[in-house]
């Protein structure tokens, strides 16, 4: 295994997680002397390379621990996943327990997946979609358990061994930094007006809501080497929760930074905006839901489906129109005399707009209507897109993307019609790893076109907005 990828650790997971066990664990041990070696081992953290520039320390004061900045200091409250527990004590002993087995048993926190593993269970950071009670990942109360002769899984809020295992992790430096120089930690420290800050250690150390899976074996022993079987394992847990609990979870192997950088391109085109205009037009319906739809959804292939809606809905209408247009002109010319020749003529033109009316066309014709394709290439070279997609495979084919005047519109209508049939058809056409498949890599490629589908979304329900009476 790579240096890069594994961090060795002596910390390790409690496999119980009751209060009442590990209070047992720890009853003939001071538990002052334990919390003193557990803010040594804090400030250890703060004192390496990457962190200690930012001047953090940790200190017990009157029974409590203390986290200090430049003179500023909050106390660091104790949190657990128990259900239902608010007390302190208890936490305080769930914690202190975590870091009492530090000599008990080696695990590896694997960078390269952001996961734990000990030789007989690993625990996997998840996402949670949508559970049976419609709320979001952060409920703190979702609990499954799944078993058999040979292995039990869990779903919960992640243990404090995991915490702790990143927290000692170089990847810490990459969530503190998001904490101290990004979010208002810094400005929370140093705020006088606030005289009895508190923060909880759960989300100093890795974040208050991350849910994980903790599977562990019975009988076989586990390393990095089984992690693809493990995984189809899971997989396989999580489907029957789908079905049976209305509860959907996505397993991401993703390393830490690539979970940050995730998250963080998802708000990029965000804007923090509180006073708004009434507007002096009014938006097609139809519209606007389909564009609900695609905002409301986190996956990335549903968004631009629901997106691709927006431009399908208008096909018919826009061809409607075009064919109005080319008859009426020709009805209307002075020389158009109802004659069977005449008719022929226009026959064969309606005969001939229906059968070049292939989606990719109509496509076409939806983004010139309502669309100026010097914004479409603005677009194309202000965000890179063409350095993204250019030579790369695409579902099976490798596209070239066009920002030329007279050329882009036709060959973003092609790569993105392309998409649309990968995500809406299955096919034999391509080998099995070119095929899009909800929740894996392929959601990636998708990722890449979801900034100029919403971009042409808005301009195309700009474009059919009429003025309010």
């Amino acid at each position: 295994m790579n240096n890069d990828q594994v961090t060795q650790s002596t910390l390790v997971f409690n496999e119980d997680n009751s209060s009442d066990k590990m209070a047992t664990d720890i009853k003939n041990i001071d538990l002052n002397i334990v919390e003193s070696n557990f803010v040594n081992f804090l400030n250890d953290r703060f004192l390496r390379e990457d962190l200690k520039e930012d001047t953090i320390s940790f200190s017990i004061e009157k029974n409590e621990i203390f986290l200090n900045y430049n003179g500023h200091k909050a106390r660091i409250v104790y949190d657990t996943h128990i259900k239902g527990d608010s007390n302190q004590e208890e936490s305080r002993k769930i914690w202190l327990n975590a870091f009492l087995e530090i000599t008990n048993t080696q695990m590896q926190y694997i960078v390269k997946y952001d996961s734990l593993m000990s030789d007989n269970l690993i625990e996997i950071p998840i996402k949670i979609l949508k559970n049976k009670n419609n709320k979001h990942d952060y409920d703190h109360e979702t609990n499954y358990e799944f078993k058999d002769y040979n292995y039990s899984l869990n779903i919960s809020r992640a243990s404090e061994i995991f915490i702790l295992n990143f927290f000692n992790s170089d990847e810490y430096k990459i969530l503190w930094n998001i904490h101290f120089n990004k979010n208002s930690l810094k400005t929370y420290l140093a705020d006088n007006e606030k005289k009895y800050k508190r923060i909880r250690l759960r989300t100093l150390l890795r974040g208050y809501n991350l849910h994980t899976i903790k599977l562990k074996s019975t009988k076989e022993y586990l390393d990095i080497n089984k992690l693809g079987k493990l995984n189809e394992k899971i997989e396989s847990c999580l489907y029957i929760l789908a079905t049976n609990s209305n509860t959907v979870i996505n397993l991401r192997n993703l390393n830490f930074k690539e979970k940050v950088e995730e998250n963080l391109n998802s708000l990029e085109n965000t804007v923090e905006i509180n006073d708004f205009f009434i507007p002096k037009v009014k938006y097609d319906k139809s519209l606007v839901s389909f564009y609900k739809a695609a905002i409301n959804s986190d996956l990335p292939s549903q968004k631009f489906l629901d997106f691709y809606h927006i431009f399908e809905y208008l096909f018919l209408r826009v061809s409607e129109e075009v064919i109005y247009d080319k008859v009426k002109t020709y009805v209307n010319h002075s020389r158009f005399i109802s004659n069977p020749q005449d008719i022929e003529k226009l026959i064969s033109m309606i005969k001939k707009h229906n059968t070049e009316n292939d989606e990719t066309e109509m496509l076409k014709k939806v983004f010139n209507k309502y669309i100026n394709e010097d914004d479409v290439i603005d677009f194309i070279s202000s965000n890179k897109l063409k350095t993204a997609i250019d030579n790369k495979k695409i579902f099976g084919e490798a596209f070239t993307l066009s920002d030329k005047q007279g050329h882009a519109i036709s060959n973003l209508s092609k790569i993105l019609k392309h998409v649309r049939n990968a995500l809406v058809h299955s096919s034999d056409r391509y080998k099995r790893e070119d095929c899009h498949i909800p929740f894996t890599e392929s959601e990636k490629i998708i990722t890449t076109f979801i900034p100029i589908m919403d971009f042409l979304a808005q301009k195309i329900i700009a474009g059919t907005a009429t003025p309010l009476d």
